[in-house]
């Protein structure tokens, strides 16, 4: 057992954590499952967890749930939805010990100092300021990705293009009903989406962070990991923006495609 737990352990100290430290961590398990199984070591999710709390006894660990598919009029059934964000995420929302918020489209999983007030953040748009982007932001929170690059986890992307109004996206006004046990209300939320014919490009992004230090990449266990925190990555995109950089790319064939859904009354969001 004690060989188990210091496994876990040495993978955890890797992150440089602090006890009151806010962390929003993206992850996919496969390779670290794979290279526990090779020690000999089942990887298991609530050991894992368990032994990051004890690390963060005044912090806050938080998990995304997103619902990626929901659309305008569905109904987000808040003790059911299923995340799309992976198999921590799910496994973690069985735990009675973390808590889940309230927003429709970016759910997260959180345990700690700051989870009450996570779970009563309310913003119109799901990147505003009152978001739990913008409670990312204020907090300077550090981020933990495992094995995923920015292209598919970086969420806190859209966050910091709201705010900077950048002109590839826009508003989408949405209509979601909030299932919560028997109680059923509208939500209308402001989504800042891409316009048609954009689609979201990170991985310039992602080399130039790492190669100005904005983002630190190291090889642990087998599984690829990239530590930063909100203020190093806010700066680290001004800076990329400010060179030249782009986040985004412009595919006409996906333009038409949508515009036709458009125009027969499809939806493309």
């Amino acid at each position: 057992m004690a060989e188990k737990v210091n496994l876990y352990t040495e993978f955890i100290e890797t992150f440089d954590l602090q006890e009151d430290d806010v962390i929003f961590m993206s992850s996919d398990i496969t390779n670290l499952a794979k290279y526990f199984k090779e020690k000999l070591v089942a990887f298991d999710v609530n050991t894992f967890v368990e032994i990051l709390q004890l690390k963060l006894k005044n912090g806050t660990l938080i998990f995304p749930a997103y619902t990626d598919k929901l659309r305008h009029g569905d109904i987000f059934d808040y003790k059911k939805a299923k995340p799309t964000t992976g198999a921590l995420s799910n496994r973690i929302g069985r735990r009675k010990d973390f808590v889940r918020s309230f927003d429709p489209l970016h759910s997260v999983y959180t345990w700690g100092k700051k989870a009450d007030e996570i779970v009563k953040l309310k913003d119109e748009s799901s990147f505003g300021e009152n978001s739990i982007f913008g409670f990312l932001a204020r907090e300077n929170a550090k981020f933990i990705f495992i094995d995923v690059d920015l292209q598919n986890s970086f969420t806190f992307i859209h966050y910091l293009e709201e705010k900077l109004k950048i002109s590839y996206r826009k508003y989408y006004s949405m209509n979601i009903q909030l299932k919560n046990g028997d109680t059923l209300k509208d939500e209308a939320i402001q989504f800042h989406t891409k316009k048609m014919g954009v689609c979201t490009q990170l991985y310039p992004l992602q080399d130039y962070l790492i190669r100005k230090g904005f983002l630190e990449e190291k090889l642990n266990f087998n599984a690829k990991v990239h530590l930063s925190n909100a203020n190093e990555m806010t700066k680290g995109v001004h800076a990329f923006l400010s060179s030249g950089g782009k986040m985004y790319t412009f595919d006409f064939k996906l333009f038409a495609k949508q515009f036709v859904k458009r125009i027969l009354g499809k939806r493309y969001f």
